[in-house]
This record gives C-alpha cells, structure tokens and sequence, in this order.
C-alpha cells in the first residue's frame, strides 16, 4: 500500500512560492531555445542540457504533485513529450559521433533526417503546449492551486500531531489523500 502523501502548510507554501519561479525559469529558457534552434542548424548540446533540465522540472512537479491533487496531469505529460523527443535527438547525435558509422552515409543520411523530424516535432510540441498563454497558464495553475489546496496530513501524523508529538502543522482533512470522492 503505497504511504499518503504528508502536506503541511509549509509544504504547499512553498510549492506555491517556489515553483512557478521555477517555471518561469524552465518556459523562459524553453521559449528562447525554440526560437533560435533552426531545423537545419542547431545547437545539440543546448538541446542536450534542456532535456536535462526538463526531467529534472518533471521530477520536481512529480514529487510536488500531491499539493496539487491531479492538476499537474497535462503539463506533466507534456514535459514528459518535451523530455523523450530531446532524449530520441539526442541518441540521434551521439550515434552521429560514432566511429563505426563515418563511413555509414546511408545510416548517417537517415539519422540526420530523423533528428530533423524529431526537432520539428519538438518545436510543434512547444508551441502547442508551451507557448505564451500556455506558459501564463501553467505559472498561474503552480501558484494558485497550491495556495487553495488544503492540507492533508495522513491519520497517522494527524494522531501524533493531536498528541503534541508531531509539526504541529494544522489538520484540514486528516485520514484522506486530498482527493474528494
């Protein structure tokens, strides 16, 4: 049986302090990598960083995910996209940098137009799901839905809480997950 989540007020403050910076930070970086990466010429190891960077926000928005109850869901799986194309453009290159296919220029040909495709894709992906009014979108969604969620603690720290042993943190719905039914 998988724990329930343990929110207290300073978890869900600081998610919504904390990460729509964050976001602004990753949809700032994203925006300007979409807009100067060409589809014929292109910064691979920026690429390369902003996939790392993804999965780490992804990461991040994953451990958080409990204050926000199922409102990371979208922007979650589209992080994930975002994530597994760079990483297909990425395998792309460093297959291109391989000894053994130098002298490959079938192999080379086909490896380079799929990195193509895949950049176009990545670029389709960003401006469907990360462009400006998205962007808005996710920032206000990671500062406003934190600060309205309640907290949740789980019955068993919400019976230490009660006997003064716990955070102290005050109980709004003790023994759930923060799910309504």
């Amino acid at each position: 049986m998988k724990p329930r989540p343990v929110i207290t007020e300073a978890v869900r403050a600081h998610a919504a302090r904390e990460l729509p910076e964050l976001a602004r930070r990753y949809l700032k970086i994203g925006r300007r990598l979409a807009l100067e990466t060409g589809l014929v010429k292109a910064d691979w190891a920026a690429l390369h960083k902003f996939r790392i960077r993804s999965k780490r926000m992804r990461y991040t928005l994953e451990l958080f995910e409990p204050v926000y109850g199922g409102g990371l869901s979208r922007l979650l799986s589209s992080l994930k996209r975002v994530q597994d194309v760079l990483g297909e453009i990425n395998d792309c290159q460093t297959v291109l940098h391989m000894k053994a296919i130098r002298s490959e220029k079938r192999v080379q040909s086909w490896l380079k137009e799929r990195r193509t495709r895949l950049l176009a894709e990545f670029h389709r992906i960003w401006q469907q799901d990360f462009n400006d009014e998205a962007a808005s979108n996710w920032v206000a969604l990671l500062r406003d839905q934190a600060a309205a969620r309640p907290v949740v603690v789980d019955a068993e720290s919400a019976a230490k809480t009660a006997e003064g042993i716990g955070s102290g943190a005050h109980v709004a719905e003790a023994g759930t997950n923060g799910n309504k039914k």
